[in-house]
């Protein structure tokens, strides 16, 4: 994600120094026009044809990968004396014998 960006800004750079004027590309109608397109075309094929799927094997992948692993981070940190404060499908939240919040991510 961070490199797509680097190289975003970095293409935005390059065509700057050429003198290329994105802002005056981006408002003409027909540019606009295409982009609406391509918004449109992307979200019908998403929620007619990938979104079903997609949160069918999200819900496969978070029951037994992302739960199975929470359930051996909280076994571990327990294990290291800390207790659960709490935990969520993106992450686990616990709280350390000082105090001091921290995340284990999965």
């Amino acid at each position: 994600m961070i490199k797509w960006l680097v190289i975003a800004i970095i293409s935005l750079i390059v065509l700057g120094a050429l003198g290329y004027n994105i802002r005056d590309t981006v408002n003409q109608p027909s540019v606009r026009d295409n982009l609406q397109y391509g918004k449109e075309v992307t979200l019908n094929v998403w929620n007619n044809f990938l979104k079903g799927p997609t949160e069918f094997l999200w819900g496969i992948i978070a029951k037994y990968i992302v739960d199975p692993i929470l359930q051996i981070l909280q076994q571990k940190v327990q294990k290291l004396g800390e207790k659960k404060v709490s935990a969520r499908s993106t992450g686990a939240f616990f709280l350390s014998q000082q105090g001091i919040p921290y995340v284990y991510s999965a």
